[in-house]
């Protein structure tokens, strides 16, 4: 009687035993998988919903200087987006990591075809808005000290003399190309989102609809101050997304009435 009574002790303290070495392992297991997953997600990067692009402007003094357009979306109008002849303005932001002046001029936009991105539909070319320019200094940029931050140049007015139409009257001259320079070691904003009167880029006179959920595609030509080139540069760009979702509408065409409460 003893003897089974000691027998059953034992294989009890053996059961504990090894529910406690599963449970150790488990836990093993469970911190192994939880520490994979902390190493995981501290790898990723929040999106941001706008193209951007980077062009070398290797300089004596810095020859690994370079200008960053970042973030280049259109500006979210409303759920049916701009209409033909309308004007789209553009959201950006430039900077400029080199000690030298760089001058960036825009050039034509064209709507990029949902199905094939090699198709592209002509929507006009890009103008710089009237306004006020946000010039900001960056931290940590090796840029030029004795050059303070200027406000970037709206685009020169044409001087050519226009010529006659058929008629006799003069025609109008062709626009001149939307031109900004960035001095070194400082981001320029164009974007409404810093106010409704700042310089921006925009597309005036769209010969086609530009909708939610469509991108562009945006050609910009950087050059040095002095006109020395550098890179002439395509950004693909969407429409952004609204900041808040839109009301959800009834099959009557009025937002839906609230519940009743209790």
């Amino acid at each position: 009687m003893t003897r089974s009574i000691a027998g059953r002790q034992r294989h009890a303290r053996l059961v504990a035993a090894s529910a406690g070495i599963i449970a150790v392992i488990a836990a093993g297991a469970l911190a192994g998988c939880g520490a994979g997953q902390i190493a995981e997600t501290s790898k990723i990067v929040s999106a941001v919903p706008g193209g951007s692009t980077s062009v070398a402007v290797p300089t004596e003094n810095n020859p690994n200087g370079a200008l960053l357009i970042n973030n280049v979306t259109v500006d979210y109008n409303d759920v049916n987006g701009y209409a033909a002849g309308a004007t789209a303005p553009l959201s950006m932001w430039i900077i400029n990591q080199s000690t030298d002046p760089v001058t960036v001029t825009a050039g034509d936009v064209q709507l990029v075809d949902p199905t094939k991105a090699t198709t592209l539909t002509p929507l006009g070319s890009m103008s710089l808005s009237g306004g006020t320019p946000v010039v900001q200094a960056i931290q940590g940029v090796a840029g030029n000290p004795s050059t303070p931050p200027a406000a970037p140049p709206s685009s020169p007015a044409n001087t050519a003399p226009s010529s006659p139409s058929e008629s006799g009257v003069p025609s109008a001259p062709p626009a001149a190309a939307a031109s900004v320079t960035i001095q070194p070691g400082t981001m320029l904003v164009l974007s409404t989102s810093a106010g409704s009167d700042v310089q921006h880029l925009e597309v005036a006179d769209l010969k086609g609809a530009l909708v939610p959920g469509n991108t562009v595609q945006l050609t910009f030509n950087v050059t040095m101050s002095d006109g020395t080139p550098l890179q002439s540069t395509q950004i693909v760009a969407p429409v952004s997304p609204p900041s808040a979702p839109a009301p959800r509408v009834t099959d009557s065409g009025f937002p839906p009435s609230p519940s009743p409460t209790s």
